[in-house]
C-alpha cells in the first residue's frame, strides 16, 4: 500500500514540474508572431502557441504512422500465418497419403 502512494506522489510532482514548466515556457515565449504557410496569413499569435500547435501536429501524426505499421505487421502476420496453416494441412495430406 505504502509503494503505491509514493508512486502517486512522484505522479503528482511531475505533474507540477510539468505544470510550472510549461506556465515558464509560455511566459518566455509569449511575443506574437504572423505565420505565413502555403500564401495563407494567420493572424498574430503568441510563440507558445504555434510551437504547442506544431508539437501536437507532429505527435498526432507520429502516433497515426505508428498504429499504421501495427496495423500493417498485424495484417502480415495473419497473411503468414495462413499460409503457415495451409502447408502444415498440405504436409500432413501428403503424410497421410504415403
Amino acid at each position: 500500500m505504502r509503494y503505491k502512494s509514493v508512486i502517486l506522489w512522484i505522479y503528482f510532482i511531475v505533474l507540477i514540474a510539468l505544470v510550472i514548466g510549461g506556465v515558464a515556457f509560455a511566459m518566455n515565449n509569449a511575443g506574437m508572431v504572423v505565420v505565413d504557410f502555403f500564401g495563407k496569413e494567420v493572424p498574430p499569435t503568441p510563440l507558445w502557441v504555434v510551437m504547442l500547435a506544431c508539437f501536437l501536429l507532429g505527435f498526432f501524426i507520429g502516433i497515426f504512422l505508428m498504429i499504421w505499421e501495427a496495423f500493417k505487421i498485424s495484417m502480415g502476420k495473419k497473411k503468414y500465418k495462413r499460409l503457415y496453416d495451409e502447408l502444415m494441412s498440405q504436409k500432413d495430406r501428403q503424410e497421410k497419403t504415403v
